[in-house]
C-alpha cells in the first residue's frame, strides 16, 4: 500500500496558517465547481466536479496574498461506471489588483500534491499521489461581510511510478465564498 503525502501537506500548509491567521487579514473559504478534463486525461474521463476549502491571507497592503486550500472532486469515464476521485491540498501566491473594498481580479500559482484514486465499477482500482501545479485568474466582490469569488483554474498532476511518468490535467470553473477572520479587516 502506497503512503500518501497529502495528510501530511496539508498539516503543514495548516501549521504555517495558524501563526498567519493570527497576526494578518486572513479569511476562510469554500468553494466548489465543474472540472474539465484535458490531454490524456480528457481521452477518457467526462466534466465532473470539485469542492474546495482553505485559508487565504494578505501580506502587506499591496494586494500580495498566500493561500493554502484542501480539496476534493470526482470526473466519471466514458465507459462503464469507472470514475477517477483526485483529492490533495495546494499552497498559493497572488496578487489582488485594485482596492479591497471594491470588486478586483486575481492571479495566483500554486503547488502542492494531488492524489487521483481510479475506481472502476467492478474489482479494485488503484492510487498514484504526484506534484500539482497550476494557475488561477479570477475575480472577487466585496458583498457585505463576506466576499463572494469566481475563477478559472488550470491545475496538473505530474505522477511517476516505475520509470513512467503521466498527468492528470483540467481545467476548472469555480465559485464560492470568503468569510473573514482575525486580523484587522
Amino acid at each position: 500500500m502506497k503512503r500518501s503525502a497529502g495528510p501530511l501537506f496539508l498539516a503543514m500548509l495548516l501549521a504555517l496558517a495558524v501563526p498567519t491567521l493570527a497576526s494578518a487579514q486572513a479569511s476562510i473559504f469554500l468553494g466548489g465547481g465543474a472540472t474539465i478534463p484535458t490531454g490524456d486525461f480528457g481521452d477518457y474521463a467526462k466534466t465532473g466536479w470539485m469542492g474546495q476549502a482553505g485559508v487565504v491571507a494578505n501580506v502587506g497592503s499591496n494586494g500580495l496574498f498566500v493561500a493554502g486550500e484542501g480539496f476534493y472532486g470526482s470526473n466519471k469515464h466514458e465507459t462503464g461506471g469507472d470514475k477517477t476521485n483526485l483529492y490533495g491540498a495546494d499552497g498559493q501566491v497572488g496578487y489582488r489588483f485594485g482596492d479591497q473594498a471594491k470588486a478586483g481580479l486575481y492571479v495566483a500559482g500554486l503547488l502542492g500534491a494531488m492524489i487521483h484514486k481510479y475506481s472502476p465499477a467492478t474489482g479494485t482500482g488503484d492510487s498514484s499521489t504526484g506534484i500539482l501545479f497550476g494557475g488561477i485568474a479570477g475575480v472577487d466582490i466585496p458583498a457585505g461581510k463576506v466576499n463572494v469569488w469566481v475563477e478559472g483554474r488550470w491545475m496538473n498532476g505530474r505522477f511517476s511510478e516505475g520509470g513512467d511518468s503521466s498527468n492528470t490535467a483540467f481545467f476548472g470553473l469555480f465559485a464560492g465564498v470568503s468569510i473573514p477572520v482575525g486580523g484587522s479587516n
